[in-house]
Parts: C-alpha cells; sequence; structure tokens
C-alpha cells in the first residue's frame, strides 16, 4: 500500500466516522495508527474498511461450578449493560502452558477441559481485548489473573454464594468502578 493510497483510506474512513455514528477502522497490517476519529488498524494483504465499534468498560465474572470456592469465569469487554463485542479479529488460541497454565488451572477452572473452556473465553470476548488494544492472548490471560487477585472476601461475599456472579467492573484503565 503506498502512502496516497494509505492517505485517501484515512480521509474516507475519517469522513464516513464523521457521519455515522459507529466507528471505522483500516485493516492493514497490525500496526495501531491514532487519529482524532478513532483507532485504525492494518492488516497485510487487505485493505478493508470495517464498521467498528469500541467498547466502554470491563464486566468481571466469576464462578462456583466444581467447588466451594470461586473461580475466574472471564473478563468480557461491554459497549453498555445489554451489549457486547464478541468474536473479534485476533489470532487464533493456543493451548497456555508452564507457569501460566499452573496459575490459570488454579483460579480458571471449569472442571474439565480447561482448554476447551479457556480457548472459549479468549476466542468469544479477550479477542475483543486483542482488537481494540493489541493486547495478546497470554497478556489478556494474565491481565484476567491479576485482576481476579485484586478481589476481597467483601468482593465475593456480594454474590451470596450463587454459582455464577459478575463481582465486577473495571474502566478501559483497569480502575474498579460500578456496574453501569
Amino acid at each position: 500500500m503506498n502512502v496516497l493510497t494509505f492517505n485517501k483510506a484515512i480521509l474516507l474512513t475519517s469522513f464516513l466516522s464523521s457521519i455515522y455514528p459507529t466507528y471505522y477502522y483500516l485493516k492493514y497490517n497490525l500496526i495501531p495508527f491514532q487519529n482524532i476519529y478513532n483507532n485504525y488498524y492494518f492488516k497485510s494483504n487487505q485493505n478493508i474498511l470495517k464498521e467498528y465499534k469500541p467498547y466502554n468498560y470491563y464486566v468481571y465474572s466469576i464462578q462456583k461450578w466444581c467447588g466451594k470456592d470461586y473461580q475466574i469465569h472471564g473478563l468480557w469487554p461491554q459497549y453498555d449493560s445489554n451489549s457486547y463485542p464478541t468474536y473479534c479479529d485476533a489470532p487464533t488460541y493456543t493451548n497456555v502452558e508452564g507457569d501460566l497454565y499452573d496459575e490459570m488451572n488454579q483460579y480458571w477452572n471449569n472442571c474439565g477441559d480447561e482448554q476447551s473452556f479457556w480457548n472459549h473465553e479468549y476466542t468469544k470476548h479477550l479477542s475483543c481485548v486483542y482488537e481494540q488494544y493489541g493486547l495478546k492472548e497470554t497478556e489478556s490471560f494474565q491481565l484476567t489473573l491479576n485482576l481476579f487477585k485484586e478481589f476481597t472476601e467483601e468482593d465475593f461475599k456480594k454474590c451470596n454464594n450463587q454459582s455464577d456472579c459478575i463481582i465486577g467492573c473495571f474502566d478501559l484503565d483497569l480502575n474498579k468502578i460500578t456496574c453501569p
């Protein structure tokens, strides 16, 4: 893609962003480019203008499916309290290994085929963290683990022993917020 084509694409995208309430981004090489309207992402060999709506916050869900202690269910990007992005453009899931596997198995276990569960959570939800911020699979998993460890006993008590519970929400800077 030459500079002239690139600049035309930026102008077209800016124009579309100014007309429509949704956002647009151009995919060409996974190099983020910031402009006044939104982030643009570029992916090799694809000059595609794609509708894109950035999410606004995260919901953190926990579960008690296979024991008395809460485990991670997932960290889910949200547009608002009724809608969220899913199955965003991201690299394909790869099996978790090593120390990260051990840590995830301790806090993010679903009583069975963990790799399948983690694949689902990454592909459906955390792929959108990659699409919006470029956070890779292992980085997204580590972020989710780190946030889990920030919850206190008081936070867990709010779930009233439910098998599934939204334990909290975070803004895009990962500060705890009141869930909308």
